[in-house]
């Protein structure tokens, strides 16, 4: 548990039960906090049915405890110190009224989070500052309904899934966020662990989103318009690329020392790839995917380079390593990626891609989440479990260095891996 507590913020209130909202809970209680989740009662159901909502968030609350503690990354006596500082309630007053911060993570829908904002403003002392966890949904926007010093006091607090197990946060402000807001925001995740990383400016996607976005679309391309078996995509993926994005960024496996390189530089090299012949390996289609997108975020004033590295290192990076972009797809939900796909301008015209995406999801075959169990894949309850462990493994591994630096990342190291990953 952390003595480093922000000054002012004592307690914490965490909208939805979900995998985001359970994680938010437990991260922060972990550190000594105290946690309010809000289970929404849903007014259709019966109280024993929202009873047992809530007692379906104490579940998913014990199962990533005992989780962390088999991976030692929690000592197993610490676990009821940690579920008493987490009280979970139905009652929104009761969640948010004393609260400091408040971390949403409701259904991935502006109307929905303006709704529950709406309510907070109304609920919440001033000082509270809302965050909002969306991946891609624009933060002026949600925040546009509040009052003028409310926007003030909104922010994006992007995390990856397994919350508990992944160290990123994308930080990214709405037009109207106070720069107070943005450091009591960073300062704070540092104090539970986190790596934060600060964005300039709130763009679709973010940087994992986006980048991942980029990586997942070649990779569809690679096997729907030019043939590839999926499982030797991924196989090569993960042995040509994967092995070095836990450690290396798009732009440092390219070569390009990530902490010069200004949005002018970027520019500059994206037009210089727009007129290369494109190459069509496995590796080099997807690692340019990759590159474009890292690029594209730096041209557009999003993040600098070497924060876009340090995001991608963080997030997408550690689980390149067990899984490629086909097997992340259909464990992520192709529904969910077609949405951001949707959302970050893929879909505009109906290609052999879209067209495909959208047979899939039609038909309900979105990968391991589905009732059939199909996606690109065939998905066996074996294999999805098999897939899951491997996973995470690679990332309590990788957690547990967060302690002591990575011993293929120290600087003489660097060069040889940016030289072995450019023969890949």
């Amino acid at each position: 548990m952390s003595d480093h507590h922000f000054p002012n913020i004592k307690k914490i209130c965490a909208l939805g039960a979900g995998t985001m909202g359970i994680g938010t809970a437990v991260d922060y209680a972990k550190e000594g906090y105290q946690v309010a989740l809000y289970v929404r009662a849903d007014s259709t159901l019966s109280e024993f049915e929202n009873e047992a909502k809530r007692h379906k968030a104490v579940e998913g609350i014990d199962i990533v405890l005992k989780d962390m503690a088999a991976h030692h990354l929690i000592d197993a006596e610490s676990i009821h110190g940690i579920k008493t500082r987490i009280k979970i309630t139905g009652d929104l007053h009761e969640a948010a009224s004393d609260a400091d911060f408040v971390m949403e993570s409701i259904k991935e829908e502006t109307a929905d989070k303006q709704d529950i904002f709406l309510r907070l403003d109304k609920i919440c002392p001033p000082h509270t500052i809302f965050a909002t966890n969306t991946s891609a949904l624009n933060p002026t926007e949600i925040a546009s309904v509040l009052p003028a010093e409310r926007q003030k006091k909104f922010i994006v607090l992007h995390g990856f899934n397994p919350p508990h197990l992944m160290p990123l946060v994308e930080v990214a402000p709405g037009q109207a966020t106070d720069p107070a807001t943005i450091n009591t925001a960073m300062y704070l995740l540092e104090s539970i662990g986190k790596k934060p990383v600060r964005l300039h400016k709130a763009t679709p996607g973010f940087i994992g989103n986006y980048i991942q976005s980029a990586i997942i679309w070649a990779a569809l391309e690679l096997h729907i318009v030019y043939g590839h078996d999926a499982a030797e995509i991924d196989s090569q993926f993960r042995e040509k690329l994967g092995q070095y994005y836990e450690v290396l960024g798009p732009l440092e496996i390219a070569g390009y020392e990530n902490g010069e390189l200004s949005d002018i530089q970027a520019k500059t090299l994206l037009a210089v790839m727009a007129e290369k012949k494109p190459d069509t390996s496995i590796a080099a289609w997807i690692r340019n995917a990759a590159l474009r997108a890292a690029l594209e975020i730096v041209a557009n004033g999003t993040a600098n380079a070497r924060d876009v590295e340090h995001a991608f290192v963080h997030s997408l990076g550690r689980r390149y390593r067990e899984t490629g972009p086909l097997e992340s797809a259909d464990l992520g939900g192709l529904d969910i990626f077609e949405s951001i796909f949707r959302t970050l301008g893929y879909l505009k015209e109906q290609t052999s891609i879209s067209m495909r995406l959208g047979q899939l999801v039609a038909s309900k075959q979105t990968g391991t989440k589905s009732a059939s169990k199909k996606g690109v894949y065939d998905w066996t309850p074996e294999k999805i479990a098999e897939t899951g462990a491997r996973r995470k493994a690679k990332l309590v591994e990788l957690l547990r260095q967060d302690e002591a630096k990575h011993p293929m990342a120290g600087h003489n190291m660097r060069p040889e891996l940016i030289r072995r990953a450019a023969l890949s």
